[in-house]
């Protein structure tokens, strides 16, 4: 999308079409654990084989390699301190023949 093809919206205008919207059923902040949570800032409770525990979830974007003995290697940036993690992955496998 160029620069042309977005509109500016005034703050005015953005008043005026608060009458279309009807927000009497609207919840302040209904959604903030989820967004909270996906910025890693709220412990969320998970349960497992091994029994219930609590963790904080971090989200974290990274590319890696994975050889033919099954060894991932990537670098993550993040905030993280150095330590243990325990690491689920979602693995997008690229559908581009070209890539």
């Amino acid at each position: 999308m160029n620069k042309e093809s977005k509109t500016d919206y005034s703050s005015k205008d953005a008043l005026d079409n608060l009458d279309n919207y009807d927000l009497s059923t609207s919840v302040r902040g209904k959604y903030d654990d989820q967004y909270q949570a996906l910025k890693g800032n709220i412990p969320r409770r998970i349960h497992t084989n091994d029994g219930t525990k609590q963790v904080i979830l971090h989200t974290v974007k990274a590319k890696g390699i994975l050889d033919e003995q099954g060894n991932f290697k990537t670098n993550i940036i993040s905030e993280l301190l150095s330590g243990e993690y325990e690491i689920t992955m979602i693995i997008e496998e690229n559908q581009n023949s070209n890539e």
